[in-house]
């Protein structure tokens, strides 16, 4: 499966369907391609319960490169306390940051998800893109890395230091 990365933004600026005209935004700035899976998008009172979102560079008849896969839940009243709400304090203290999108199969993307990124946080400058080994990039991290020579590593290397 390899590196995921999730989609860090505060619970109380959170809409899923915001979040999704959002990506679908940065996708069309990015110049990239979008396919939105069918199945399961609203559950039976109405309420937004999932979106399922291939991104690529190129078409999807061919094979799976360049392409990662993007899905938005939303947040469910049974997990937002006071615990979670503190989870991502060491990356911002002022929000209460929530996992609300799931960015997977990086290693290989991680051009296209470079792309990506930089639109959708130009859309969302308080949210971030966080990766697993712990580094988070908000905006002004993206624009430092796209004013640099692209290093494919960009998504291992933490943004402090850059």
């Amino acid at each position: 499966m390899g590196l995921s990365g999730v989609i860090l933004k505060d619970r109380r600026d959170f809409s899923p369907e915001e979040l999704l005209r959002d990506v679908m935004t940065a996708v069309f700035r990015a110049n990239l391609n979008l396919s939105l899976g069918t199945s399961n998008r609203y559950d039976k009172n109405g309420r937004f319960k999932h979106a399922h979102i291939n991104i690529s560079s190129k078409g999807f008849d061919i094979d799976e490169e360049d392409r990662f896969i993007f899905e938005i839940f939303r947040l469910h009243k049974k997990f937002i306390n006071e615990e979670w709400d503190e989870e991502f304090d060491y990356i911002d203290s002022k929000q209460k940051l929530y996992n609300v999108a799931i960015i997977d199969e990086v290693a290989d993307n991680k051009s296209v998800i470079f792309k990506f990124a930089y639109e959708y946080l130009k859309l969302n400058p308080k949210d971030y893109i966080w990766f697993e080994d712990d580094f988070a990039f908000n905006f002004q991290d993206m624009e430092k890395l796209r004013k640099l020579p692209y290093d494919e590593y960009w998504c291992y290397k933490n943004p402090k230091n850059i």
